[in-house]
């Protein structure tokens, strides 16, 4: 007969209560391990959806945007020149022209 764990604390010797309680320490070690990895997993997505999503735009949604009149050239160009700064390395002494070439820092005007 399996005697209820407050029971067999208060009647059993220590190497019994201990082997009686390992299933259950072992069943809640694993439920505090799988949140911790379900935690970790939730943060991530977060964090890259949030880097994903944050009220930038596309290159085909500028374009689009430009050729329907929402935005000036000006602020086209601005905008683009922002999401192209996004990829090119902060150390870079090169910029994109409009035209997709490089060209050296030095040369632009101020």
């Amino acid at each position: 007969m399996a005697l209820p764990p407050l029971h067999l604390a208060a009647t059993a010797r220590p190497g019994e209560l201990f082997g009686a309680l390992l299933p259950i320490l072992l069943v809640l070690a694993g439920m505090v391990f799988v949140g911790w990895i379900a935690m970790l997993m939730i943060r991530r997505s977060v964090r890259h959806s949030d880097d994903s999503a944050g009220g930038s735009f596309t290159l085909g949604q500028l374009r689009k945007m430009h050729a329907s009149g929402e935005l000036s050239d000006q602020e086209y160009e601005h905008a683009k020149s922002s999401i192209l700064g996004q990829f090119t390395s902060s150390g870079s002494d090169t910029e994109l022209k409009s035209d997709g070439k490089a060209r050296e820092l030095d040369e632009i005007d101020p």
